[in-house]
């Protein structure tokens, strides 16, 4: 589908090499391509408070751009050169908005590698977060929640949840808290996006890699963890 994407990353002042590598790649191949997408990209540097990044990023999109998507990343990030035509493939401004690749994180106290593929324990305060153990192969998988370390966001539904009004200051990210405890700021962008009613999905064909002390992928969760795919 046709559609100009921003590349847009959140930094404390560097990012890593390996994502850098990546991110060259996904340039060079978007520019021989036969319809180049991508018409720019951003970083916006940030203190540990990624809400206030995440969220200027975001009004900078909206507000000094006419790009119809943008592709936020993680400086932290690993990926394959095809993965956002992968994501722009599967995107739709009406029925696919928000999609974001299959990303894993590894808990520092234990070790456990997880992905970030999350669904809603209903409660009447709004519920808490649980983690996916499971997910269909290489398919759209529609979830409560996802990180936004590698999140592909349609401009529509952002212009609708800063004209919503959450948060003054915060209009898209945000740390919260329920009765369950705290609330990542990605994790209430998604509680914001479904609460006016905009889903949101994970591809999970579109691995992506996570640099810590090596790079955390899916093949650490299944050495760990054994999962059963969905057939």
């Amino acid at each position: 589908m046709s559609g100009d994407v921003l590349i847009g990353w959140v930094h404390p002042g560097m990012v890593h090499a390996a994502f850098m590598d990546s991110l060259l790649h996904t340039l060079d191949r978007d520019r021989v391509s036969a319809q180049p997408r991508i018409v720019g990209y951003a970083g916006v540097q940030s203190s540990a408070n990624v809400s206030g990044g995440r969220n200027r990023l975001v009004e900078w999109f909206l507000d000094h751009t006419a790009a119809e998507w943008l592709l936020m990343v993680d400086t932290d990030m690993v990926w394959p050169d095809d993965a956002l035509e992968r994501l722009l493939a599967a995107a739709d401004p009406d029925t696919v908005p928000v999609v974001g690749g299959l990303c894993f994180a590894r808990e520092a106290a234990t070790g456990t590698v997880w992905p970030t593929l999350f669904h809603l324990e209903p409660v009447d305060d709004g519920g808490a977060f649980l983690r996916h153990d499971r997910w269909p192969a290489d398919t759209l998988m529609p979830v409560a929640g996802t990180g936004a370390a590698f999140l592909l966001l349609h401009r529509t539904p952002l212009e609708a949840v800063r004209k919503h009004g959450f948060s003054r200051w915060f209009p898209w990210f945000q740390e919260t808290e329920n009765d369950f405890g705290a609330v990542a700021e990605d994790l209430t962008l998604c509680l914001r996006l479904h609460a006016i009613g905009v889903p949101v999905h994970v591809h999970t064909g579109v691995e992506i890699g996570h640099v810590k002390p090596h790079t955390v992928t899916g093949a650490d969760y299944k050495a760990a963890t054994r999962p059963r795919p969905l057939t």
